[in-house]
């Protein structure tokens, strides 16, 4: 291998290396709301309530930092639950079941979902005499490896900008050094233009086509709620749109954990 080629290589392994590591800063966080989405989804319960309303915060916020530090909280709640859930195994550890509250009482019902029938399922809390749900751990397991990862990348990367004298780059974009001006000199210049402000660009555009297959795939009132927000922001200019923007963010982000708490309903042992 020549000096010349030795060198190239060695740029090219540097300015992948600084790419992963910018990916992994930028959006491993989101991949952390995702999997801590997927356990909300996946197991229904008063707890993972709250959950969701921290995803809530952390995805409507159009500040960067406070959604990283939304999902560094929700990290650690969820860290906490499973340490609670899995003291709560112990048998001196009194069911909830055990305790007289008001609201426990024994309905005659045929239609009581399986799944709620009883408070400490509705909580979240429930007694796993000789087995436990797998994927809670497998997903507990993971959002605490992601906690690591993410304070690990954020010291390395603050480090290591600090060491080479380099300025903190702006939120959301994936090649620092890429300039706009650039995008039609190559086409690797033209991929990182896309990549940084691709979404800048064209997000209003995707934005609007995800609600309209949204409220397609939903066909309820739901639905016909996206469809009237879509009719309204493709029949106004964009500096209207501009405007109206946020009060979707935040319509979304109600209605989400509205949907969840839907889904969730009220302890069957309410009688109503």
């Amino acid at each position: 291998m020549t000096p010349s080629t030795a060198t190239t290589t060695n740029n090219f392994l540097n300015n992948l290396k600084d790419f992963c590591w910018r990916f992994l800063e930028l959006y491993l966080f989101k991949f952390t709301l995702f999997v801590l989405l997927f356990i909300c989804v996946e197991h229904y319960c008063l707890l993972n309530l709250f959950c969701i309303i921290f995803i809530s915060i952390a995805l409507s916020s159009s500040t960067f930092c406070v959604s990283k530090s939304v999902t560094f909280a929700l990290c650690a709640y969820m860290a906490i639950l499973f340490v609670v859930r899995s003291v709560y195994q112990f048998d001196f550890i009194p069911s909830i079941e055990d305790f007289h509250w008001p609201w426990n009482k024994t309905c005659n019902r045929n239609d009581t979902i399986p799944l709620f029938n009883t408070t400490s399922k509705w909580v979240g809390l429930e007694k796993q005499n000789d087995e436990w749900v797998v994927s809670d751990y497998i997903g507990y397991t993971l959002i605490l490896i992601l906690i690591g990862l993410q304070f690990c990348i954020k010291y390395r990367q603050h480090l290591n900008r600090k060491l080479r004298s380099l300025a903190e780059p702006p939120p959301g974009i994936l090649f620092p050094n890429a300039q706009p001006a650039d995008f039609d000199k190559s086409l690797t210049d033209c991929t990182k233009f896309l990549l940084n402000y691709g979404f800048y660009k064209f997000g209003m555009e995707i934005s609007l086509a995800s609600l309209g297959f949204a409220a397609w795939m939903r066909m309820d009132l739901l639905g016909a709620l996206l469809v009237l927000w879509l009719l309204v922001l493709i029949s106004i200019p964009r500096n209207a749109r501009k405007r109206l923007w946020p009060f979707l963010v935040f319509y979304l982000a109600f209605v989400l954990p509205l949907q969840y708490f839907s889904a969730l309903g009220l302890p069957s042992n309410l009688c109503i």
